[in-house]
């Protein structure tokens, strides 16, 4: 029911079955489980994803993300081509960023096939399918065919280890494969990605990386070795949130 729905119709009792769901629902939220998953599903940049535990939750954050790949695309006056998205997840990154560009495609990748399999879904849902290749495997392996790319976007994970900033719920009910760097290097899949991407890339295309509130200065270091046009965008809270890497200024 919608929020004004229930108030509505506040008088209605639960029949025998529905008070039964309610309480199984209940009880998942008080083992700390994520709303999303309880419900199965989260609105992402205005559209409605389906979430299951093989993917980790879209979160407002990450929507800055693909507001700046719209205003990258945008400021090259790029209309069509294709968009890497790397650790797709629930393809809420990907997906987003072709439903507002019709020209555009994406190829989708990520290490996890349930992860996958939850992206093809909303693909589907969404009626974007026809737009949109999913590839399974590590980074940007399974994209050695693509040299031509306007965008490498991607949400890595970024969490070290044993961090106390991370949520009790987040660490017991999110995919660890989509949470931590590696090892002790928060930012070594963004590393990765970054030494990896100029084969794949157009001479005018961009990558933009999620990074953590604290990274602005280390996710720069990390590209100004290969790249000559570094920066460092911030989230609607003032936080470092997102790399963007270019090869000309």
């Amino acid at each position: 029911m919608k929020r004004l729905d229930l108030y509505l119709d506040l008088d209605r009792a639960f029949s025998d079955a529905e008070l039964t769901r309610c309480r199984d629902l209940v009880k998942r939220r008080g083992t700390g489980e994520p709303i999303a998953y309880i419900l199965g599903h989260r609105e992402f940049y205005g559209l409605d994803f389906i979430v299951t535990p093989a993917v980790l939750i879209p979160r407002p954050d990450t929507e800055r993300l693909v507001e700046l790949a719209l205003a990258a695309l945008d400021d090259a006056d790029i209309d069509e081509g294709t968009v890497i998205d790397i650790g797709t997840g629930s393809g809420c990154v990907a997906l987003s960023i072709i439903a507002q560009r019709e020209g555009l495609r994406a190829v989708a990748v990520d290490i996890s096939e349930a992860a996958l399999a939850v992206a093809k879904k909303n693909a589907d849902a969404l009626g974007l399918a026809d737009r949109i290749e999913f590839r399974l495997g590590d980074l940007l392996a399974p994209c050695a065919d693509i040299t031509d790319a306007v965008l490498i976007v991607s949400n890595p994970p970024y969490v070290k280890r044993g961090s106390a900033d991370l949520a009790a719920d987040v660490k017991a009910f999110e995919p660890e494969l989509a949470l931590y760097g590696i090892d002790d290097d928060a930012l070594g899949h963004h590393r990765r990605i970054v030494a990896a991407a100029a084969k794949h890339l157009s001479p005018t295309g961009q990558i933009l990386l999620e990074i953590g509130a604290d990274q602005g200065e280390a996710s720069k270091a990390l590209a100004t070795s290969t790249f000559s046009s570094v920066r460092v965008e911030k989230d609607l809270d003032g936080h470092d949130r997102v790399v963007v890497v270019a090869r000309g200024g």
